[in-house]
């Protein structure tokens, strides 16, 4: 049998000691707020500062410490809301926030002292979740203001959600590298999940200390009642703790199936989720508890063969969820039909469809779904359907979004899931709840739920992986027996150190606003070239940037797909030997056969350039350098200008900003060199303030 290693085992009190000191100055600073006599605003001021510094150096001196922090403190914190206890915020967006500082300042220090960062390398899933990001935060507020309605700050802060999860799912990609921290991490899910069943069993058997205890920051203002009617526990919702419960339960049987965690663990474990999600009182839950339970039979037949051995322990355990059911079976009309849910249909029927009518479900309404209530019993109410919720936002685009996202998460799960171990335990738990999450959906807008979006965002980080940093592709040299002539002096200083973090710190920077700004531009464009011609929107192509290695680039695609380039070739070079190729005021080919007619439009903008904005980001390009050659191009220079390769190949640079094509490539590499022995700040400032007007104006272009 397969169990998790000792390394493993250890790594649960590994993570709990490295969290222990945070988790001391937390409860005093819950022991402050539960004792007047004690809390002074300098004891709180200074556990504050205490559990911030805590937070942020332990997870600066180890990175996966913050995705540890996040997920074992979900659980409790997810459900306290803003200004209970920080101001502003929840606690566990403070803790994201607080890890996502530690983890970047780490990898700051690391990269002045060794220059080396993680790069992982993009996966096919990380465009459907680009996209459905841009479309669920910056697509819904753009609408907004192009039929002339000014965005609230309510609609702003509900775009911050998705901006979370995206930010959490990057922060497991590049922190979690290893398969013992995927094995932490599964326990790191399982037991707070086991902790919050726990708290659902006391809390509807009307526990009075666990009652007061929930009552002080979890309880639901909307409707007090439901503190002793339902699991509501720490999540501060029912539906939300049946969520969290079925994930952790769906992770732990695959991880059963593969033969991971030790048997009491699993039987323990289990059984005290199912009678957690019994206990939630939602019937919501049991539907997706369900819902889940269909698809682990699909996927383990083992499971179906002992299916009599499960329904006798549903059995025993559905005493525990006997005071909910019970609750829950009184509230019900006269028809039998729970009259939550007859609620739910009147708030569609009279508040949300008439809304979406006359198709403005097509573009969408606002970001913001909850609407003020005109009752006096209650103060708002909610948008209780997945798909409604994502029309109500962002429309069709926002709905084709999600599909897109769903089709590369189970395409991602199903690829995953053939692995060994706890990655591929996860990825198939990732596949479950996510078919879970779609069908589910119809009723609720599972993917917002606190808790529920961490923790299928982290489990589809865990599932990609992080893969290795690229392997640099030497571009051979045109004299091999040639030694690369010396910088001159000044430009090492200016790749290096310092000012190279501040230059690095720039590019991602304006790369993620120009990216943000350009996002709805991006998808048209690429929606144009689609249709224009046969073949992908973007184009991958093999550059060689620093040092000469070798980075894939993207661009918009110009041409036609299976062209042959042995004209380009022939042009590059009789330009390197010297010869006149200018032809009516240009080097490029005239009248290039292979470029589309979009293509065309594209050139002369030069927007067929805006992709390479993700290759900033990714660290291979940088704002302003030489033009990043091609493969071939590269040994054909002369040694000479073999400097070029000494700094990043930038997005604009100098031959961009004085001629472009009406320039040969002699000219370029000229230019290039002029640029690499004056690079600095106010270069490069000069250099991008001429490339708008140059754009604008279209100089050069071909």
């Amino acid at each position: 049998m397969v169990t998790l290693d000792r390394r493993a085992r250890a790594g649960v009190p590994v993570a709990t000691l490295l969290v222990g000191g945070l988790g001391a100055a937390g409860l005093a600073l819950l022991a402050t707020r539960l004792d007047t006599a004690v809390a002074t605003p300098t004891v709180e001021a200074v556990l504050i500062a205490l559990l911030v510094g805590g937070i942020v150096v332990v997870t600066a001196l180890r990175p996966v410490a913050a995705v540890y922090l996040y997920v074992v403190t979900l659980p409790f914190l997810a459900g306290i809301d803003r200004s209970t206890l920080l101001p502003l915020v929840r606690p566990n967006e403070a803790v994201l926030v607080l890890g996502l500082t530690g983890a970047g300042l780490g990898w700051l220090l690391r990269w002045i002292r060794t220059g080396a960062v993680p790069r992982p390398v993009l996966h096919p899933v990380d465009g459907p979740l680009a996209a459905f990001v841009v479309l669920a935060t910056v697509w819904p507020v753009a609408s907004m203001m192009l039929r002339g309605l000014t965005p609230t700050t309510t609609d702003l802060a509900a775009t911050l959600p998705m901006v979370k999860l995206a930010a959490l799912y990057v922060l497991v990609r590049v922190t979690v590298r290893q398969a013992r921290q995927v094995e932490r991490l599964v326990r790191l899910v399982i037991w707070p999940a086991v902790v919050v069943a726990v708290i659902a069993v006391l809390q509807t058997l009307q526990v009075g200390p666990v009652l007061g205890l929930l009552q002080l920051f979890w309880a639901s203002q909307d409707s007090p009642a439901d503190l002793q009617e339902r699991g509501t526990t720490t999540l501060g919702s029912p539906l939300a703790t049946g969520d969290v419960l079925v994930i952790a339960g769906v992770i732990l049987l695959c991880c059963a199936a593969r033969g991971m965690l030790g048997r009491r663990e699993r039987i323990v474990a289990g059984s005290v989720l199912l009678a957690g999600i019994l206990a939630t009182g939602q019937i919501t839950a049991w539907l997706s508890a369900i819902v889940a339970a269909g698809f682990l039979l699909v996927a383990f037949p083992a499971l179906r063969r002992r299916l009599g051995r499960w329904l006798v322990l549903a059995v025993v355990l559905l005493v525990a969820g006997i005071p909910a059911l019970g609750a829950r079976l009184q509230d019900t009309s006269s028809s039998g039909i729970p009259i939550s849910w007859l609620t739910r249909w009147d708030n569609l029927s009279s508040f949300y469809l008439p809304v979406l009518g006359d198709f403005r479900f097509v573009l969408g309404i606002r970001p913001n779904s909850v609407l003020a209530a005109p009752e006096t019993w209650r103060d708002v109410i909610y948008l209780e359907s997945g798909y409604l919720d994502l029309l109500w936002i962002g429309g069709i685009p926002l709905l084709l979004g999600f599909c897109w996202l769903s089709w590369g998460v189970l395409r991602t799960a199903r690829e995953a899931a053939a692995g060994p171990g706890a990655r591929g335990a996860v990825a198939q738990a990732l596949g479950i709840c996510w078919w879970t999450l779609i069908v589910v959906s119809v009723i609720d807008a599972h993917l917002t739920l606190r808790g529920t979006g961490d923790l299928l965002f982290v489990m589809l980080a865990l599932a990609v992986g992080v893969a290795p940093l690229r392997a640099a592709t030497r571009v051979p040299r045109r004299f091999d027996d040639e030694a690369a002539p010396a910088l001159p002096a000044g430009v090492a200083a200016a790749t290096g150190g310092v000012g190279a973090v501040l230059r690095r710190a720039t590019d991602v920077a304006a790369a993620s606003v120009a990216l943000l700004v350009l996002a709805i531009p991006l998808l048209l464009i690429a929606a144009a070239v689609r249709v224009s011609s046969p073949g992908p929107a973007l184009w991958r192509q093999r550059r060689v940037g620093l040092d000469r290695r070798s980075f894939v680039l993207l661009k918009f695609r110009t041409m036609r797909v299976g062209s042959s380039d042995a004209a380009l070739r022939a042009l590059i070079a009789a330009e390197l030997r010297g010869e006149d190729t200018v032809v009516d005021g240009s080097t490029k080919l005239p009248d290039d056969p292979r470029v589309t007619r979009v293509g065309r439009v594209l050139r002369r903008t030069s927007l067929d350039e805006l992709p390479q904005l993700l290759n900033v980001l990714r660290g291979d390009m940088t704002l302003v350098g030489p033009r990043p050659c091609l493969e071939w191009e590269a040994p054909l220079f002369p040694e000479p200008y073999g400097q070029r390769f000494t700094v990043k190949p930038g997005l604009t640079g100098l031959w961009q900003v004085t001629g472009r094509s009406t320039l040969g490539t002699l000219d370029m590499l000229r230019l290039d060199l002029e640029y690499v022995n004056h690079r600095g700040w106010r270069v490069d400032l000069e250099i991008l303030l001429r490339t708008v007007p140059v754009l604008i104006r279209g100089e050069g272009a071909r």
